[in-house]
């Protein structure tokens, strides 16, 4: 009876559940890491929406975001999941598979890393060291034979044993090859060669688990939804009890609900965020908790081109490697305004252009891009930056003796005052029509003859009151 059962369960099977694992680790890489670490996975189950699965690490749950190939995964292919799309394709120029971008940061020395389905279930997790190798040397931790060994990175395709990974990693004692260990688990007893290969750890069971749904991306002045998703002990969702949100920005949101909204970040870079759940407002500690990173970059659609008459309209440029969701933005123009509507999305490097006929625009005027805060995001034209053009500084006047002799060098320039001008030109021309070559400078020599002059003279008048004061009447 009991050898009946056990062939019913093998022919019958387990319970169907997504066979996504992770095939290859590419946590130190030659040179700087930053912005370059990538693991790859691959469905070994049904065709799956890969976008809400969730990636595990670090006890944060990171969003995937599609970049290159859609978002679905389908049986038997591979996936790689992408600290920064940019520069792996940097790195990998000739990759043409599914790619999506996420928020993490591999450890050089080892952690747990898993993936979840979209109710937040744990579907394969590996716990790797660099005891195993793939330090820095060029080469990842690759799933060869239901071990992790190291060798030759081999992102979108099947792994392959270059023969010099340094081990074999005999054992199998781990669930990453889609249920191998269920032949080898029993035979190793999971210690012959526990110290060279990755080793699957047995997930941790909390009687309750917090989930915080939000994209693991935005853009700063954007708007980012925010939702989460607590379970109970018998996997039912809660949506009373008291949530607290840290948004990683200094701000701290309660409610006593579930409850969907939107927060906006005033600037680029990654921020934290937290949600605690009580199932009991009074209490201190939280039944459940989430974390996710979110990278916020800086806002990077822009207005390129505005038609005139007959033909208006504005044109839009997504200049950054992620899709933008326009939703609620402004275009204005011409004192008109058009609300664009919900879920348009711009692609990553794309153009998108809107005529007059759905704006309503003249085609006048300058055009704007306001966020939907109300707050311009751009402008066209881009006002131009005019730099002022300042006079050299004037020569401060250089104080000499006087001298008798009249220069012909040209005199030097100096500002007077509207009326003194005035009358000197009346002056010279007067002297002009009379055949006279006025001269300032003779002004200045008559005045100084005159002041001698009188000068003489007064000493003259001097000595005679002198001298008539000398005289004596005798009688």
């Amino acid at each position: 009876m009991k050898k009946c059962l056990l062939v019913i369960l093998l022919l019958v099977g387990l319970p169907a559940s997504a066979q996504v694992v992770i095939t290859e680790i590419m946590y130190d890489l030659e040179g700087s890491d930053t912005d370059r670490e990538w693991i790859e996975v691959r469905n070994d189950g049904a065709d799956i929406d890969f976008s809400t699965y969730k990636f595990f690490e670090a006890n944060t749950n990171h969003a995937l975001t599609p970049i290159q190939g859609g978002n679905s995964l389908a049986a038997g292919d591979y996936a790689v999941v992408a600290l920064k799309a940019e520069s792996f394709l940097a790195d990998w120029p000739g990759f043409a598979g599914l790619l999506f971008d996420s928020s993490f940061s591999l450890s050089n020395t080892g952690e747990t890393l898993a993936i979840k389905d979209a109710d937040g279930n744990i579907i394969n997790e590996v716990t790797y060291s660099s005891d195993t190798g793939a330090t820095g040397d060029g080469k990842a931790l690759s799933l060869i034979d239901g071990s992790f060994i190291a060798a030759s990175p081999t992102p979108g395709s099947s792994n392959q044993d270059t023969g010099d990974s340094g081990g074999s990693g005999d054992d199998s004692g781990n669930s990453d090859d889609g249920g191998d260990s269920s032949e080898s688990g029993d035979d190793s007893g999971g210690s012959s060669s526990s110290e060279s290969s990755v080793q699957a750890s047995t997930p941790k069971v909390y009687p309750y688990t917090a989930e915080i749904i939000a994209p693991a991306a935005g853009f700063a002045k954007v708007p980012i939804a925010f939702d989460s998703k607590v379970l109970g002990t018998k996997k039912e969702e809660l949506t009373a009890g008291r949530y607290v949100w840290n948004l990683g920005d200094f701000t701290i949101r309660e409610s006593a609900a579930r409850e969907k909204f939107t927060h906006l970040y005033d600037w680029p870079g990654e921020y934290v965020v937290v949600l605690d759940y009580y199932k009991d407002a009074q209490t201190k500690e939280s039944d459940a908790s989430d974390r996710l990173v979110i990278k916020v970059s800086a806002f990077s659609v822009e207005i390129t081109n505005v038609g005139l008459p007959p033909d208006v309209f504005v044109e839009l440029s997504n200049k950054s490697a992620k899709e933008v969701n326009l939703s609620s933005f402004i275009l204005g123009q011409d004192g008109k305004f058009f609300y664009i509507p919900q879920n348009t999305i711009i692609l990553a490097n794309k153009k998108m252009i809107i005529p007059a006929k759905i704006t309503g625009f003249a085609g006048v005027n300058p055009a704007a891009l306001f966020f939907p805060t109300g707050e311009r995001a751009f402008l066209w034209p881009p006002p131009q930056v005019i730099t002022p053009v300042l006079p050299p500084p004037a020569k401060k006047p250089i104080a000499t003796a006087v001298s008798n002799k009249i220069e012909e060098d040209p005199p030097q320039i100096l500002k007077t005052p509207p009326e003194t001008a005035e009358a000197e030109d009346l002056l010279e021309a007067g002297a002009a029509k009379s055949g006279f070559a006025f001269n300032k400078n003779w002004l200045w020599i008559l005045g100084v003859a005159g002041l001698v002059v009188l000068g003489l003279a007064a000493i003259f008048l001097l000595k005679e009151d002198k001298d008539d004061e000398d005289f004596t009447l005798v009688e």
